[in-house]
């Protein structure tokens, strides 16, 4: 995402009367794999962060409640002999956009219609 797509962005939100005074918030996600292998038999675990693209750096770097946890996905297991085929690999990255698409369904009237808040 580049500045000048945020600007183009707050200009289109500022150009509709029914949105003056309202701020344009980008939603940034991150994701990270954590193996878990005490009594769970080395399952794979996905901690889903939320962030708001306008926190300013030095909030970032002290990290004051500038991100948070919103999901804690795990991934199916398979036995090795079929750990590598294609029809599991797809199943898993459908399982994860599916959950995703859940977690974030929320945030979707909010990105279709700006509101003002």
């Amino acid at each position: 995402m580049s500045v000048d797509w945020a600007w183009k962005q707050a200009d289109i939100i500022a150009k509709d009367p029914a949105t003056h005074g309202s701020t344009f918030i980008p939603v940034i996600l991150g994701s990270n794999k954590m193996t878990v292998s005490v009594a769970t038999g080395q399952n794979n675990f996905y901690l889903l962060y939320l962030s708001i693209g306008n926190v300013h750096n030095n909030v970032w770097r002290a990290h004051r409640d500038a991100l948070v946890l919103i999901g804690f996905l795990t991934m199916p297991k398979t036995m090795k002999e079929y750990a590598d085929m294609n029809k599991f690999r797809r199943f898993q990255c459908q399982l994860f956009h599916s959950s995703l698409s859940i977690i974030l369904q929320s945030l979707k009237p909010g990105m279709t219609t700006p509101e003002v808040m």
